[in-house]
């Protein structure tokens, strides 16, 4: 099994989820909204490679919880319009 990758990504998702509140108490959203897609991201390869043994090179959100609903066979309930929102932002703020 991967423990210490899975364990690695979901520590550094901790860690985008930290940076996000401090940049939302200086109001700094752009880069708060990257970092919540970033930290987002982050977790479901984690999911993904726990359970799968490998993650995609991908950097869709949505993307990710499509796999990881075929690979649990089970519905994951989103909101689509937020996750877009989420990406958009991720784009934009990269460029």
């Amino acid at each position: 099994m991967h423990k210490n990758e899975v364990d690695l990504l979901i520590n550094r998702s901790k860690a985008f989820l930290d940076a996000v509140k401090e940049r939302l108490k200086k109001k700094n959203f752009d880069l708060a909204c990257f970092m919540a897609e970033q930290g987002a991201q982050l977790f479901l390869k984690a999911i993904l490679l726990e359970s799968s043994g490998e993650f995609p090179r991908t950097h869709s959100i949505r993307e990710l919880i499509t796999m990881i609903e075929f690979l649990k066979n089970q519905e994951i309930s989103m909101d689509r319009n937020a996750l877009t929102f989420l990406e958009s932002a991720y784009i934009n703020s990269r460029y």
